[in-house]
């Protein structure tokens, strides 16, 4: 079902063509050329889909999205840019502004509409599922923004607790399904046991818990806000990353990987999807569901989940038992497939051995052989050959490579030999 889209644009030529291309497949298009009066209708009446065709520089093209993205009325309104650039460096900076979709200029019609569809296709789908949207009190207390588009979250959302004096800014993770079913029952399960885990902890790295509970038709789990985009939107955007992000997420990841450690919680679920850039704090760790935790000496177990290629060997043997190297191994296919756009063949324990991964300096000569070293090292087959946390936040703090603290500003940036690839 085609949606309602908001257009900015001053150029009639490219007006001509978007109106040609999009609203004969039945999509209704308000357009404008006043950024003022743009903002008010928006607000107004939020549309679908805003456009943003600028002719401004870059930087204000991506401070409208931002200033979109900061105003509550318009923060849940999905933001498609087009440009002149084609880099991935130029993708980069428009997600992390806040942007849903990039379209390169000159418009190739298939490309625009596939991913206008795309977007609207996606918001829609997420408000059935949940039976939420924006504008709605949720749980009679925090009243719904809008929708959190991330990569692998269907059900998420940001929005103020309105019970707190300070109107805090939150993420709620709504989960269908409150009542007496099996179903309903492992589900609340699973929901008490991650907001267990999360309020046990208290790291920079990580989302911090406010609340957990059950409406009469869902469970929900809220956390701290996180004002930015996972890896996984990043990578669908720009391909792979460039050294300096990959070595700002491994550092992190690895005293995130520490700090676990020592609290006798184990994290198994680190890919792409559950690690959140940010514009404030630069790497958070999201994804506690699966994780397990060690107490009166004995594992307890997360969800068993199946196996994928982030899945450590060891973990698929009967004995297997989740610990830091499982979840080194799975930071180091992380940083294998966001450097490389390649993943390594996987080994079976009690299978066949496969190839050898080509090393990441091979796929990709811009990352250099100290950190394509490290990379291999996390993702060796024997649990015992890989390095420890400690030991990859010792590599990457050493005097081989300099990254940026914040990697808000690494994201696009320049650094020597080192480029971001589309």
């Amino acid at each position: 079902m085609p949606g309602f889209i908001q257009y900015f644009g001053i150029d009639p030529e490219e007006r001509t063509l978007v109106d040609w291309i999009l609203s004969r497949r039945g999509f209704e298009i308000h357009y404008s050329d006043n950024l003022a009066r743009m903002q008010r209708d928006v607000q107004d009446n939020p549309p679908d889909l805003i456009i943003l065709d600028t002719p401004l520089p870059d930087d204000e093209t991506f401070g409208i999205c931002r200033a979109l993205r900061s105003d509550e009325a318009t923060a849940h309104v999905p933001v498609l840019i087009m440009g002149e650039c084609h880099s991935g460096e130029w993708m980069a900076e428009a997600v992390a502004a806040g942007a849903d979709g990039c379209v390169p200029k000159p418009v190739v019609p298939g490309e625009l509409l596939a991913k206008v569809h795309a977007i609207t296709r996606r918001n829609r789908a997420r408000e059935r599922r949940s039976g939420v949207s924006p504008g709605d009190l949720f749980a009679k207390r925090y009243e719904i923004t809008g929708r959190l588009d991330r990569a692998g979250n269907d059900s998420s959302f940001f929005g103020t607790d309105t019970h707190s004096p300070e109107g805090h800014r939150v993420e709620i993770r709504i989960f269908p399904g409150a009542g007496s079913s099996v179903e309903s029952r492992d589900c609340m399960t699973a929901v008490l046991r991650e907001a267990y885990l999360l309020a046990r902890l208290d790291h920079t790295n990580i989302a911090a818990f406010h609340d957990f509970g059950h409406t009469d038709s869902h469970y929900y789990l809220v956390t701290e806000y996180l004002c930015g985009n996972t890896l996984q939107d990043l990578l669908i955007v720009d391909g792979r990353i460039n050294e300096g992000v990959a070595v700002v997420i491994a550092r992190r990841v690895a005293e995130t990987l520490a700090y676990l450690e020592a609290q006798g919680i184990f994290h198994r679920r680190i890919c792409p999807e559950t690690i959140v850039l940010t514009e404030r704090d630069g790497v958070k760790l999201i994804g506690f569901g699966s994780a397990c935790s060690i107490e009166d000496g004995q594992l307890t177990p997360g969800k068993v989940e199946e196996r994928n290629v982030f899945t450590a060997p060891e973990l698929l043997c009967d004995d297997g038992l989740a610990d830091s190297s499982a979840a080194v191994y799975a930071l180091g296919i992380t940083l294998y497939q966001a450097t490389t756009q390649s993943v390594p063949s996987f080994t079976h324990p009690r299978g066949a051995a496969a190839p050898p991964a080509p090393p990441v300096s091979q796929l990709n000569p811009e990352i250099s052989g100290v950190l394509s070293d490290l990379i291999m090292s996390m993702i060796a087959p024997e649990s015992s050959q890989r390095p420890t946390p400690v030991a990859i936040l010792d590599s990457v703090d050493s005097s081989w490579y300099t990254a940026p603290e914040n990697v808000a500003e690494s994201v696009g940036a320049s650094y020597p030999d080192v480029a971001v690839v589309a």
